[in-house]
């Protein structure tokens, strides 16, 4: 608890002052996360001559500006009885992602803290100017900004960039750069729908294609920068490569000496595996495969992350595919069955589903198709609703009563839809064959 009995931003730079002084430091980089960085911003704007270099990683943003109708409940619930699931409730939104280890300890060290200095800290830290103070220190800055702090009275949002760019350069930087090469339908996808979804911000993407008419679209539609491979490669921290497997060697040979082991490459090509993605550049590589229904925020993601792959790409990664669907981490001998089942699974179900309906429209009862595809779709999203807490043998038990008339259906999907579903896997596994036959080894 501070002596003082305040927390004002001002009061907590005093705190660096004292610590500075009795380490004599004359002149030293000064790093705040989240209130530490207002400390510091407190602190750079009354000692500027001390500060060498200014890093900010998440720092708290400008509290005035939050509407009083979210804050007074805010505080009003941090003094009351209910202290303990506001402040679980509150960081718990902030680790998402985080290991477990990560959140134990954090929510441990929350937990030990007065509820008095958890209290004053937060109503405190809502009157702080940071702008105004800032704008005294015209030294080397740097900004890291995780998704998460992304509000209009975030800092970034309220200190303009000085279009300066590079290590501690003296204006904001954000922490990753994105850059999708191929898009068509699925890059395309992605573009929209991590932007549209806060995911990614228009500013950190740069997408580019083979027609660059269309990638200029595209950019021109999301309002991020579009531009060639080479030169998205070289600005993209994270890479996705979103074109056919008979043209990703090409690709990644065009652009290879910019995919340095500081870069991630995500390739969506079912039939190219990490083995030839890490043979052909020295960048970290991962696999993801989509699915159409993640343009409605409801896709499996199968991912599979290289041996270089870091916990830090792998929680990018479910983050990333986490805001489109449902990312999960498979292994990579599983890909092709399993992406069967989620990628190409949409038109597997429409596709029995169609056959369905023409059916129904042929019986004579005169069935307009059209109705029968209407309700059938309808039908397929209420049983989505009732899978979510029943499996498959229960809701069909649910529906087929014994000597019913829906037990006889179910009886005739059961005897005749085995074969059918070998020979779909077995067609579609020859079909991978061809398609790694003619990728070839990137090592000949």
């Amino acid at each position: 608890m501070h002596p003082n009995g305040d927390y004002w931003v001002e009061t907590l730079a005093e705190d660096i002052d004292i610590v500075a002084r009795s380490l004599d430091l004359k002149r030293f980089v000064l790093v705040g996360h989240s209130l530490g960085g207002s400390a510091s911003i407190a602190y750079a704007g009354e000692n500027p001559h001390r500060v060498r270099g200014l890093l900010l990683v998440d720092p708290s943003g400008d509290g005035r500006a939050l509407p009083e109708e979210i804050i007074e409940p805010f505080l009003a619930a941090l003094q009351s009885d209910d202290y303990l699931r506001t402040i679980r409730d509150y960081w718990q939104t902030l680790l998402v992602g985080s290991s477990q280890v990560v959140i134990e300890r954090v929510m441990n060290d929350l937990y030990a803290t007065p509820k008095d200095v958890v209290a004053g800290a937060f109503r405190d830290s809502l009157l702080f100017d940071p702008v105004s103070m800032l704008q005294r220190y015209s030294g080397p800055k740097l900004s890291v900004i995780s998704h998460l702090n992304n509000a209009p009275y975030s800092l970034h949002n309220l200190v303009s960039d000085s279009g300066r760019r590079g290590k501690m350069a003296g204006g904001w930087q954000k922490m990753t750069a994105y850059g999708i090469i191929g898009t068509g339908h699925l890059g395309s996808m992605l573009a929209e729908e991590f932007v549209r979804r806060g995911a990614i911000k228009r500013e950190e993407l740069w997408v580019s294609n083979r027609s660059q008419e269309k990638a200029q679209k595209l950019a021109e539609e999301l309002g991020v920068r579009a531009a060639d491979n080479l030169k998205v490669a070289e600005r993209s921290d994270v890479l996705f490569l979103c074109v056919r497997p008979v043209d990703l060697k090409g690709v990644i040979a065009e652009t290879s000496e910019l995919l340095t082991p500081d870069k991630l490459i995500v390739s969506v090509a079912v039939d190219f595996s990490l083995r030839q993605l890490e043979n052909l550049c020295r960048a970290r590589a991962a696999r993801a495969i989509p699915s159409v229904a993640s343009g409605k925020g409801l896709g499996v993601t199968l991912l599979v992350l290289g041996s270089d792959a870091s916990e830090d790409d792998r929680s990018l990664l479910f983050r990333l595919f986490g805001s489109i669907g449902w990312p999960v981490e498979v292994a990579e001998e599983q890909l092709e069955v399993l992406s069967d089942l989620t990628s190409s699974g949409p038109a597997y179900i429409s596709a029995i589903l169609r056959e369905f309906a023409l059916q129904a429209s042929m019986r004579g009862a005169k069935v307009n198709r059209d109705l029968a595809e209407q309700l059938i779709k309808k039908t397929l999203i209420g049983t989505a609703s009732l899978l979510e807490d029943n499996s498959f043998d229960d809701l069909i038990a649910m529906v087929a009563t014994r000597g019913g008339i829906t037990e006889e259906g179910a009886k005739v999907i059961e005897a005749l839809s085995p074969e059918m579903f070998r020979q779909l896997f077995s067609a579609t596994s020859a079909k991978h064959r061809l398609v790694k036959d003619k990728i070839g080894d990137p090592e000949e």
